[in-house]
């Protein structure tokens, strides 16, 4: 497996080659279809006359709305500039720690380490040694959700070695039964971390919102190592129209459920396997009968990305990651498949 820190939602090079943004259908980036709601878009120019205004430093309003959200207590929750900024955190509060994560995993785990100029190792067992490692609940790119045996295994390894163990939920709540899954309230006792993201779910990739929770003495000690006003006001304020627009969001994941079917579906019947055990999430992974690259390229010369998964699983990786489209784009989608350009 190669520790390559790639990532979706590559459409810049589409329209390098000349595509109008709004015609490009990006699959590649496992983000919400619906978008971010309408409570966000009716916020909106309003947010356009808050541009001269410095944010909240500590974005406070966020802070107490993921805390509603994930029922603990405000100071357990340190709203950061993403996902991405989250891991890259948690290896700065603790420098010089070696970090791990199970394979296949989110490039970032390594970028993260990379960064913090820490060491790094994909292992599929707990080390014997102290560090920081972590665990996707559920995983990236295979859809499945963590065996709590493996969960065990890595809180033992923590108790016993003193280490650092994070649990990343970007893509929790795309399930039905999430806030019975989270391990936020765990995370508030200081068992362990959890890292979310306000990226995927809630549609706000551009703006790049995410969080940790965690013991509130530690969450202290990561909030002073936070530059300031790393998370703007736009986002802070888009973020908490969001979390405040349930309604919509339990109506999308409903939908996202149907559509993640129509697309295995479709998918099956043009010779597409699956991997086992994946949840409807927004993205699944599937092996089709041409090579991933061919798909991917010819995909492409449609205006329609999708991932490919040789920074998962190594470059002979036969599997495709497609986010999973709204009914309206699977027919363009279906149709780019069927007809090679």
């Amino acid at each position: 497996m190669r520790g390559v820190e790639e990532h979706g939602g590559d459409w810049p090079r589409l329209v390098a080659a000349g595509w109008d943004p709004d015609r490009i259908l990006d699959l590649s980036a496992s983000v919400n279809r619906y978008g971010p709601g309408p409570a966000v878009e009716s916020a909106w120019p309003a947010l356009v006359r808050t541009l001269g205004r410095y944010p909240d430093r500590a974005a406070g309003r966020l802070r107490d709305a993921l805390a509603r959200h994930l029922a603990v207590p405000p100071a357990a929750v340190l709203p950061v500039a993403g996902a991405t900024a989250a891991l890259d955190l948690l290896v700065a509060g603790h420098p010089g720690w070696p970090v791990f994560a199970p394979p296949p995993g989110f490039g970032e785990y390594a970028g993260a380490a990379r960064r913090g100029r820490s060491a790094f190792t994909w292992t599929d067992a707990p080390p014997d040694r102290p560090g920081i490692a972590f665990l996707a609940n559920p995983q990236s790119p295979t859809g499945t959700l963590l065996p709590g045996a493996t969960l065990d295994a890595w809180r033992e390894w923590a108790r016993r070695t003193g280490g650092v163990l994070a649990v990343d939920e970007s893509f929790l709540e795309f399930l039905p039964d999430w806030a019975s899954r989270t391990l936020a309230a765990e995370a508030a006792t200081g068992a362990l971390y959890v890292v979310g993201s306000l990226t995927k779910f809630y549609g706000l990739a551009a703006l790049r919102v995410g969080y940790v929770v965690g013991r509130p003495d530690r969450v202290a000690a990561l909030a002073e190592l936070v530059p300031p006003w790393s998370l703007g006001g736009v986002a802070e304020a888009a973020a908490v129209a969001a979390l405040g627009d349930q309604a919509f969001f339990a109506e999308t994941r409903t939908r996202i459920r149907a559509d993640w079917q129509a697309l295995r579906a479709a998918l099956a019947v043009r010779g597409g396997t699956f991997w086992p055990d994946a949840v409807p999430l927004n993205f699944l992974l599937v092996r089709l009968p041409e090579p991933p690259a061919a798909v991917a390229a010819r995909l492409a010369r449609r205006g329609i990305l999708v991932r490919t998964t040789d920074s998962f699983f190594g470059p002979a990786s036969p599997w495709i990651r497609i986010a999973v489209p709204r009914p309206d784009e699977l027919g363009r989608l279906t149709e780019a498949l069927d007809h090679p350009s």
